[in-house]
């Protein structure tokens, strides 16, 4: 199995600038912010050229083994009920295990 990730375009530049500076480019140097997330779109696509060149990818769930999908996030547009129809075999898994969570309550500890 093979795992890798990107830093994101809110993560990346303020691990560049820190946060302060990160927060103010967005207003001050938008031109900046715009050239620093399309230099890094641009990495993470040949990073994802590069790691497919060695390995194929397994998308889908049966072929990959995965038993479960997290986060469930509705504001995500993730639909738990869509995913069901589409994988039957995993839909205990689904509502049972990982189930489709508000974020918006986790700060009210429901």
């Amino acid at each position: 199995m093979l795992w890798f990730t990107a830093e994101g375009f809110f993560w990346f530049p303020r691990t560049l600038l820190g946060i302060e500076r990160h927060l103010y480019t967005f207003y001050d140097q938008p031109e900046l912010m715009h050239s620093i997330n399309s230099d890094l779109a641009d990495w993470i696509l040949l990073l994802i050229d590069q790691v497919c060149a060695i390995c194929t990818p397994a998308y889908w769930f049966e072929e990959a083994g995965i038993e479960g999908i997290l986060p469930l996030e509705r504001q995500a547009g993730v639909d738990i009920a869509a995913l069901r129809v589409d994988h039957p075999d995993k839909a205990g898994a689904l509502s049972r295990e990982l189930g489709q969570r508000p974020r918006r309550v986790d700060n009210r500890g429901r």
